[in-house]
């Protein structure tokens, strides 16, 4: 990893003069996009490993239990870090109004996609039947499946901007504290990139290239939003912005864990196991965050 970041910086320092600590904090931002390479490689080993297809009924349970979980990591970042880290700066009352702006944000995203004819749900469904227990299930169809796989993945790149750019920010005010937040920020991209990844991964028939190009993509976002920020808006991005930024985001995410992600769990996995695999999504984005606080002294 460390000769993969010298070697961009090396490349970067010979396209343009950039500041060192300048440089620096921008390839923390793109260490910590990396997270969702990561989710999405993990998917792509655990169907390898197990011997999964796309049919299956296996393959089905799997992809309820890690949805669900990915699901469980977001409602708590969405709860338990966003939206009181946005309190702090805003204030209780701007921040829920921020995060309802999200809300409706992704209501209007969904119309637009209904109306496009790109929402519709269960058009075209795969029928999964287990051979031992003649047990028939219904699989999402492709296009179910690319649908949520792009509704999520332009969601959480949408969420990766302006964390990319606090990541930024933090490194060049102190490098401590950048470097905390990119471990915190890679840890729970992970989740994410696998809730990216399980969706495309069934919708392109198991295709290792197209999980780990869009996962990787997705999480490039992050980057991205560090080269507008320090352009664009160059000296008129304040922390406030920032923190009203990441409450609407709050509230996207929420929407995509509630209205995506769960729903579909609990269609593939059943109820109880999807329940299940919500609270340990919960728990290990707990830990995850917890461990961060304890070994790095915050997030």
């Amino acid at each position: 990893m460390a000769e993969i970041l010298n070697s961009i910086r090396s490349s970067l320092d010979k396209i343009v003069e950039i500041p060192e600590e300048n440089l620096n904090a921008f390839l923390l931002s793109f260490l910590a996009s990396l997270g969702t390479l990561l989710g999405g490689i993990i998917v792509v080993l655990l169907t390898k490993i197990l011997g999964l297809n796309v049919n299956s009924r296996s393959t089905a349970t799997l992809m309820g239990v890690l949805q669900a979980a990915a699901a469980g990591v977001m409602l708590y970042m969405t709860f338990g870090d966003l939206i009181p880290e946005s309190g702090e700066v805003i204030g209780n009352s701007l921040t829920m109004k921020y995060f309802f702006v999200g809300i409706v944000t992704f209501a209007a995203s969904m119309a637009g996609l209904h109306l496009i004819g790109a929402g519709d749900d269960g058009e075209d469904e795969i029928i999964v039947e287990e051979k031992e227990t003649k047990k028939v299930d219904v699989m999402p169809g492709k296009k179910e499946l690319w649908r949520m796989g792009w509704v999520t993945f332009l969601a959480l790149a949408a969420h990766n901007m302006p964390e990319g750019l606090c990541v930024y920010l933090s490194a060049l005010s102190n490098k401590m504290l950048g470097f905390q937040l990119t471990v915190a920020i890679l840890l729970h991209n992970i989740p994410e990139g696998m809730a990216v990844a399980i969706p495309l991964w069934a919708a392109t028939d198991g295709s290792t290239f197209h999980v780990l190009l869009w996962t990787f993509v997705n999480g490039l976002a992050e980057p991205v939003g560090v080269l507008i920020g320090a352009t664009i808006f160059a000296g008129r991005l304040t922390q406030n912005d920032m923190a009203k930024s990441l409450a609407a985001v709050a509230g996207v995410m929420a929407c995509i864990s509630l209205h995506e992600l769960q729903p579909m769990a609990i269609r593939l996995a059943g109820r109880t196991t999807a329940s299940i695999s919500l609270f340990v999504g919960m728990f290990i984005c707990f830990v995850a965050l917890e461990t961060v606080e304890e070994y790095f002294g915050g997030h």
